[in-house]
């Protein structure tokens, strides 16, 4: 359980080669590319590959047409795929028939609207006994339908003496009256202007109503009748289509997807005098399968980088963890990726979160609910929490059982610790207050071990990196771990013992002197490292400044310890809510009331349970992460083509 170590391969061959090695190197889905330019040198007459990806423009094409046809993009492959030679000829015929079916519907939805808008105006004029046609037929007077509001046809009675303007009402509403007014042409401008002052609406009789408007009124229902059936008829073509092309549709976006990204990949690469350079990371256990995979080419060789540009890169990060610790990964991520000298902390993770949330969430009952909560959520919902929820529920049930807790019943287990351990009752009682110092007790020591690992871990993290002076000069060095573990000492002496170990030796040898180291540690740190300081500060400056820093060092080591004994308090919290649900259940008659333990028993699962993995998520960030974790590191994500080739996966 650990950061795998990754060897940098160079990859180079003749250009005919190349997309046969590039998709060589990617099939085993273990081969992280480099661009090769930004490590080859440029000036040697290496050049990079950097084509124009020919199948950008097919994919947007048949993501249009996939999102037309309704098809869902799935990358999951047919059972039959196109040939590569035609799938732009395939494209281009399901474009030009996708588009025809779907420019006649366009069409037929268009004149459905026509229609519909020609009825509602008929509507309004098949009083009018009048055939439309011998009423457009007239050259010297000007007809105008439409509708004016109620209030201003009363005031058409000022212009009576008008003999060129001509109202009919035809139709009479609430807010509007519909009609039509006739004028010589002569007039037209004038009486439009008396109209429009009336806010007199117009509208326009369709060229296709022929006969009277109530005739042509019928025709249009007819008309409408005839569209609706057309649409109908279209709209069963697109789905036949959709029906007879959908696997067709979705091997064209598996093949054209895989096609393009498969091509951006090329552009990693450099060339040279007719050879391609590709640059990747490997991890070890992955090297002897991808030599394998180039061993078909002759032509195409693979070289282990050792020194030269291979130092000037950072390794990706490749975690290996078993299937327990995996979950807790994404905790880990979430604070940042471990950089490749670093150590992975996501096995102390998983210890140390599975058994702070079992401890402050010790209830057999509710833990089982929390492990058939995460297996629906990671069987169903495909969820990484689900996993890490199965865990801690099991710890849950463990200390469940250890505190005697089911669903909140504190001696349901009586019987089964005097049957097959032979003991009275309960192993410890939580609520029980002459355990409450032990409880809390406990859970500063708690603190003071995972304190003390996470400095032990930084320590370890700046040999590895050849950090001396963050090894050993800094708060999470080994000058402060000697000071932490001296003051708890004296501290656990005192109040436990009643015995002051504080002699002036061990003041001045475990307190003194690594404090001195501390408050030191930035020239001590540049004279191990040989560096020169380039900085220009006084030395009453350095003073100052670094003893308030160190007086926040000695109080940060203070707060961080005790804030451990929220792990005591949660532990006892649990035990007290559930008493405050039965005391709510227990009835009148001293009876309990199911309901109101299942609803009560629900929120203390929800509301703690939440509350408890963010504190203790709190505690690993804020209390352990930061003394030894930068988490700065570059993700292991190889480029990934699976066997059918149909896509680039990380």
């Amino acid at each position: 359980m650990a950061i795998e170590r990754m060897k940098l391969y160079h990859v180079s061959g003749a250009i005919a080669q190349f997309d046969d090695a590039l998709r060589a190197c990617c099939s085993t889905g273990c081969f992280q590319l480099e661009p090769a330019t930004s490590v080859l040198r440029t000036t040697e007459g290496y050049h990079p590959v950097d084509d124009v990806n020919p199948w950008e423009a097919p994919l947007t094409r048949v993501v249009e047409l996939c999102n037309a046809a309704g098809v869902k993009q799935k990358e999951t492959p047919p059972a039959q795929m196109p040939e590569d030679g035609q799938l732009l000829s395939t494209l281009q015929a399901l474009e030009a028939e996708h588009k025809s079916l779907s420019d006649e519907l366009a069409a037929l939805q268009t004149k459905k609207s026509e229609i519909a808008q020609g009825l509602v105006h008929l509507s309004h004029i098949q009083n009018l006994d009048v055939k439309l046609d011998d009423i457009f037929a007239m050259k010297h007077i000007k007809i105008r339908f439409g509708r004016l509001p109620r209030e201003n046809y009363d005031k058409l009675r000022l212009y009576d003496d008008n003999p060129y303007l001509l109202f009919l009402p035809s139709s009479i509403e609430k807010d509007y009256v519909w009609g039509v007014y006739f004028t010589p042409v002569s007039f037209a401008a004038s009486v439009d202007e008396i109209f429009s002052s009336l806010y007199y609406e117009r509208f326009y009789v369709p060229d296709a109503a022929h006969g009277t408007p109530r005739e042509a009124y019928a025709a249009f229902e007819t008309a409408q009748k005839e569209t609706l059936a057309a649409i109908q008829q279209k709209e069963d073509a697109l789905g036949d289509f959709l029906k007879a092309h959908d696997e067709t549709l979705r091997g064209l976006f598996c093949r054209i997807k895989y096609l393009r990204e498969f091509y951006e990949l090329r552009h990693f690469a450099a060339k040279k005098e007719g050879e391609f350079h590709l640059i990747g990371w490997i991890g070890v256990r992955d090297e002897k399968a991808f030599l394998q995979a180039l061993e078909p080419m002759a032509d195409v060789t693979g070289e282990l980088c050792e020194g030269g540009y291979a130092e000037t890169l950072t390794p990706p990060t490749k975690l290996r963890n078993n299937f327990l610790v995996r979950p807790f990964e994404m905790f880990v991520k979430m604070y940042g990726t471990p950089s490749y000298n670093e150590l992975d902390p996501t096995p102390l993770v998983a210890l140390t979160y599975t058994l702070l949330f079992g401890v402050m969430f010790g209830d057999l009952g509710h833990g089982a609910v929390l492990v058939l909560a995460g297996f629906l959520m990671a069987k169903f919902l495909k969820m990484g929490l689900g996993k890490i929820l199965m865990v801690v529920g099991c710890s849950s049930m463990v200390f469940g059982v250890l505190f005697g807790s089911v669903f909140g019943n504190e001696e349901m287990l009586d019987g089964f610790y005097q049957t097959v351990f032979g003991l009275p009752g309960k192993p410890f009682e939580v609520t029980a207050a002459s355990n409450t110092n032990t409880i809390l007790y406990s859970a500063v020591a708690v603190g003071v071990i995972l304190i003390a690992v996470g400095i032990i871990a930084n320590i370890i993290n700046g040999i590895k990196q050849r950090d001396f002076g963050k090894a050993f000069f800094s708060q999470n060095g080994l000058a402060g771990l000697i000071f932490y573990l001296s003051a708890m000492l004296a501290v656990v002496f005192l109040f436990l013992f009643d015995k002051n170990l504080l002699s002036p030796v061990y003041i001045i040898l475990l307190i003194g002197v690594p404090l001195l180291l501390i408050f030191l540690r930035e020239p001590l740190s540049r004279l191990v490292a040989r560096k020169p300081s380039h900085e220009k500060q006084g030395i009453v400056e350095f003073i100052v400044q670094n003893f308030f820093e160190l007086f926040e060092i000695v109080l940060s080591f203070i707060t961080n310890t005790l804030s451990f004994l929220r792990v005591g308090a949660f532990t006892m919290s649990h035990a007290f809510m559930m008493s405050v649900v039965f005391l709510l259940a227990e009835g009148a008659n001293g009876s309990n009331n199911p309901v109101v333990l299942v609803i009560g028993n629900l929120f203390v699962i929800g509301m703690e349970g939440l509350i408890v993995a963010i504190q203790v998520l709190r505690l690993q960030f804020y209390e352990v992460f930061s003394r030894f974790y930068a988490g700065e590191g570059k993700e292991y994500q190889p480029a990934c083509l699976d066997s059918a080739g149909l896509g680039n996966k990380s």
